[in-house]
C-alpha cells in the first residue's frame, strides 16, 4: 500500500546499501562541523536558541514563539542533549555546540538513508518482472545495455547508486540539510511516512511531520488518498472507509494529545499552535511581510534552482517510465512519487510567502526519480527521447549533461557554504575559542542574522541583537516599526544614537540624509529621528558593550565618534563574502573589544 515498491527482503543485506549509509553518515558530519556560510535566521531561531532558552531560561525567542504559533516539539531535539549536558554540568561552549551539530547531523544523514531505502525499493521493482516471470534479455535488450554502457561509465544500472551519486553532488542538500531548520526535520519525518506500508504507521508519521511544520499536509495529502485507494481496493468501499475513518481519528487524538502536552511545557497553557499558525500567516496575512512572490515562483524558478537544474532530467521520465521492460509496479511507484511532488509544488504555488527550503522536503523525491531515469538508459531499458516532440538523444549526451550538473552542485555547494556570508559563524567560532568571557555582546547586524547563546555558553552573559517582532496595529492591522528599521535604514546613524545620544554628531540635515539608504523604503527619513528617540530614549543612560559585533564599512565610520573615544580596540576581522549578494552587509566583519 501507499508507495511501497516490493515489501519482500530488506536492503540491510545490501552491502551496498549499508555502505552508502556510511558513508553519508561520515560526510553529513563533516559539512555540519566545517560549514561556515549562513543562509537565514530560522537556521538558529526556530531550533537551537528556542532550546536554550527553554533549558537555561535565558536568551530571547522571536515573535513566533510568544504568539504561539509554532510547536515546541523540533526545539525540543535540541534542548534534550542540551538538559542532559547540563544536568552533568558539563554544558560548556564547547558541548553546547556540539550537540546541537550531533542531533542536525543525525537527522541529515537520516534522510539520507531514507531517500537511499526508497531507491532500493524502486531497484526491486524494476527487476520484479525478471523474476517473477523467469524472463531473459533478449539479444536487442543486450544490446541496448552494452551501447549504454560504452556511451556513459557514469551512468549506473542500479537506482540505489545513481541515488548516492545524486545525493554526493547535490548541492542545496547538502548546502541545508545540516543546518537546523524545521524544512529538515520536516523532510525527515515526511518521508518516514513516505516509507510507510501500513495506515497506522504512515499516520503516525505524517501527524509528526505536522507537528513540526503544519505546511506538511499539502505533501502529505497525495499520500493519504493512496492509502486510501489502497484501502478500499483491498477491502470494499464500506469496511475500509470504517478502517480508515476510526483509525484516522484515533492517530488524530494521539498527535493532538501528543502535541498540546509537549507545548504546555513551554507557554504554560494549553494552546493549538496549528491553529495559530493558519490564523497568523493566512487570517492575520503576516507572511507577507517575509516575501511575496507570483504563482509561478516555484515551478520556474525555485525548483530548478535547488535541484541544481537537475530537474531537466524529469523531462525524460516519461520515455523511461515507458520503457517496455519497466515492470508494472515500478510504473505505480514512479507515478506516485511524481504525483506527489508535482501536486505538492502546484499546492504550495498558492501560498503567497515563499522561500526555496518551503519545497526542501521534495528533493529526495526528485533525486529519487533522477536516478530511476539514469539507471534506465544505463539498463537500455529505454531510449532517451526528447519530450512532446520524441527525439532521440544520444546518451554520451546525457552523460555529458550529468557531468555538467555535477560540476554546477560542486561550484554552488563550496560557493554558499564556505565562502557566503561566513563573518558571523567565524567570530561566533572565535569567541568559542577565546579564553576571554564577554560580559555584553551587541551583534549590531539585521535582525537575528547570527546565532545567540547556544554558540556562545558561557562566553558571553548578556547578548543584545536587533530586534524585529511582529506587532500589528489593533487597528490599522499594519506593522508596527522596529529598532532593525533604523539599521537598515542608517546603520551609522542609528549606532551612533544609540551608543552616544548625540545627533549633533551630524549636524546638517544634508549630512544625515547621505546616510540615509535611498533603496530601503521601509522607514522614511521623517520616521527615522522620533523612532530613534522612543527605542533610545534621550535622557536614558547609554549602555555600552565590552563587545561589539559590527561590519567593517560600519566600524570605519563610527572609529572616530564612538569606537575609539569609549576605548574600543579592533579584537578580529573575519572575511564575511567574496561577493555580496544581500544589502546592509560587506565583504568583512569586526569584533570590537572595549578596554576601558
Amino acid at each position: 500500500m501507499g508507495i511501497q515498491a516490493n515489501p519482500r527482503g530488506s536492503p540491510k543485506g545490501n552491502s551496498s546499501f549499508f555502505l552508502y549509509c556510511i558513508l553519508f553518515i561520515l560526510y553529513r558530519t563533516f559539512i555540519a562541523f566545517t560549514e561556515r556560510g549562513a543562509e537565514s535566521p530560522d537556521e538558529w531561531w526556530q531550533s537551537a536558541e528556542v532550546a536554550y532558552f527553554l533549558v537555561f531560561k535565558k536568551g530571547q525567542v522571536t515573535w513566533e514563539w510568544r504568539d504561539g504559533i509554532r510547536s515546541i516539539f523540533f526545539p525540543s531535539l535540541f534542548a534534550a542533549p542540551y538538559y542532559v549536558l547540563k544536568l552533568l554540568k558539563v554544558d560548556s561552549a564547547w558541548t553546547i555546540y556540539i550537540a546541537e551539530r550531533l542531533v542536525q547531523t543525525v537527522i541529515a544523514s537520516s534522510i539520507d538513508i531514507c531517500t537511499l531505502t526508497l531507491a532500493w525499493r524502486l531497484d526491486a521493482a524494476l527487476t520484479e518482472g525478471k523474476e517473477s516471470t523467469g524472463a531473459s534479455d533478449t539479444a536487442e535488450d543486450k544490446k541496448r545495455s552494452g551501447d549504454a554502457k560504452k556511451g556513459s561509465s557514469l551512468l549506473r544500472p542500479s537506482v540505489l547508486s545513481n541515488t548516492a551519486m545524486l545525493l554526493f553532488f547535490h548541492w542545496y542538500l547538502g548546502y541545508t540539510s545540516t543546518r537546523s531548520y524545521s524544512n529538515v526535520a520536516e523532510c525527515l519525518f515526511f518521508m518516514l511516512a513516505l516509507l510507510q506500508d501500513s495506515y497506522a504507521p504512515f499516520l503516525f508519521f505524517a501527524g509528526v511531520a505536522c507537528m513540526v511544520r503544519v505546511t506538511a499536509l499539502l505533501a502529505l495529502l497525495p499520500l493519504f488518498v493512496f492509502h486510501v485507494v489502497d484501502i478500499l481496493r483491498q477491502k470494499g468501499t464500506v469496511r475500509g472507509l470504517i478502517q480508515v475513518v476510526i483509525t484516522g481519528l484515533v492517530m488524530v487524538a494521539i498527535i493532538l494529545k501528543l502535541l498540546v502536552g509537549i507545548d504546555y511545557i513551554f507557554y504554560q497553557r494549553l494552546i493549538l499552535t496549528p491553529y495559530n499558525f493558519f490564523y497568523t500567516n493566512i487570517f492575520l496575512e503576516v507572511s507577507k511581510y517575509y516575501g511575496v512572490y507570483p504563482w509561478s515562483y516555484y515551478f520556474l524558478v525555485s525548483f530548478p534552482i535547488t535541484t541544481g537544474f537537475s530537474v531537466v532530467l524529469l523531462a525524460l521520465l516519461p520515455h523511461a517510465v515507458a520503457g517496455q521492460r519497466i515492470s508494472a509496479r515500478a510504473r505505480r511507484l514512479v507515478g506516485r512519487l511524481f504525483v506527489t511532488l508535482f501536486s505538492t509544488i502546484f499546492l504550495n504555488s498558492f501560498v503567497a510567502h515563499k522561500e526555496n527550503r518551503f519545497l526542501f522536503l521534495l528533493l529526495p523525491i526528485n533525486v529519487v526519480l533522477c536516478a530511476f531515469v539514469l539507471a534506465v538508459l544505463a539498463r537500455g531499458m529505454a531510449r532517451a527521447r526528447l519530450p512532446l516532440i520524441g527525439l532521440a538523444v544520444p546518451l554520451v549526451l546525457v552523460k555529458l549533461l550529468v557531468e555538467v550538473l555535477f560540476a554546477i552542485g560542486v561550484f554552488l555547494f563550496v560557493f554558499f557554504g564556505y565562502t557566503y556570508r561566513t563573518g558571523t559563524l567565524s567570530l561566533m567560532a572565535y569567541i568559542r575559542h577565546s579564553p576571554h568571557v564577554y560580559q555584553q555582546l551587541d551583534v549590531m547586524t539585521c535582525c537575528y542574522a547570527s546565532p545567540g547563546y547556544s554558540q556562545v555558553h558561557r562566553k558571553v552573559e548578556h547578548l543584545e541583537l536587533n530586534d524585529c517582532p511582529m506587532i500589528l496595529d489593533p487597528e490599522t492591522k499594519k506593522r508596527e516599526l522596529y529598532a532593525d528599521l533604523l539599521y537598515r535604514k542608517a546603520p551609522v546613524l542609528y549606532l551612533n544614537w544609540r551608543y552616544t545620544r548625540s545627533p549633533a554628531l551630524y549636524k546638517s540635515e544634508a549630512a544625515q540624509r547621505e546616510l540615509f539608504d535611498s533603496v530601503d523604503d521601509s522607514l522614511t527619513p521623517e520616521e527615522f529621528w522620533p523612532l530613534a528617540k522612543k527605542l533610545f530614549p534621550e535622557n536614558e543612560p547609554v549602555v555600552l558593550p565590552d563587545g561589539l559585533m559590527i561590519f567593517t564599512n560600519v566600524a570605519d565610520a563610527l572609529k572616530e565618534t564612538v569606537l575609539l573615544p569609549n576605548g574600543y580596540v579592533l579584537e578580529t576581522r573575519a572575511r564575511h563574502a567574496f561577493v555580496l549578494f544581500e544589502p546592509h552587509e560587506d565583504l568583512f566583519i569586526d569584533l570590537w573589544r572595549r578596554t576601558i
